[in-house]
């Protein structure tokens, strides 16, 4: 994932590798400008802290690929 301030720049100004599989859907949280999920194709969800730029959590058990989050 890079992460972009179109405010301030063209160049991402964070770039975190989501995981070994294909990132197949990517939400914020609206709560928290600073938490995103993504899911994929390896059956998991991952909660993000953009912040820390590390996975706070993995939500594992999928049988299948995560082709939407929110």
């Amino acid at each position: 994932m890079k992460i972009f301030d179109t405010r301030t720049s063209v160049q991402p100004i964070q770039t975190i590798r989501a995981g070994e599989e294909e990132v197949l859907s990517c939400d914020w949280n609206k709560y928290d400008g600073s938490t995103i999920a993504t899911g994929g194709k390896d059956r998991n969800v991952k909660l993000w802290d953009l912040r820390a730029g590390r996975c706070m959590e993995e939500l594992r058990g999928h049988g299948l690929a995560v082709k939407k989050v929110q």
